[in-house]
């Protein structure tokens, strides 16, 4: 996995905001975030701890960085049906993703996984509409 730097990200976000069809780089952005940093020691972390997994994920990706967070908040402002509510607000959906790893699956398959999952999504939706339109907070 190449590594990622602050430019690397704000390159990135920038052909997300002059794409013709975002949701195609939307959707790939989500599913590389989660499958390469949500795996199953990663996870039983994060609910050990009671850190929110998706935001470690994007945390990633040096959002709250000062070249980074103008980009990633005019993307999610421009897109948020595309990116916030058709992911993020969908559990189910995101499930389907972190479920692609067997062993991250049999986390999320128990009580606790289920619950902590709802959780996230929550919170994410949250931290996600403070960063968007309130202008504060980190993703």
């Amino acid at each position: 996995m190449a590594e990622v730097t602050p430019r690397r990200v704000t390159e990135s976000l920038q052909r997300v905001i002059n794409a013709r069809k975002p949701s195609v780089l939307i959707e790939q952005f989500i599913n590389w975030a989660l499958t390469n940093y949500v795996n199953a020691e990663n996870l039983k972390y994060a609910i050990q701890n009671n850190i929110d997994i998706l935001q470690l994920a994007f945390n990633h990706m040096h959002i709250g960085h000062p070249l980074v967070a103008p980009a990633f908040r005019l993307v999610i402002q421009m897109y948020w049906q595309e990116f916030i509510e058709y992911y993020v607000a969908d559990v189910p959906k995101i499930y389907a993703i972190l479920s692609r790893n067997p062993e991250v699956k049999a986390i999320l398959d128990t009580e606790t996984g289920r619950i902590y999952l709802n959780n996230c999504c929550k919170t994410a939706y949250s931290a996600f509409y403070d960063f968007a339109w309130s202008g504060y907070g980190e993703v």
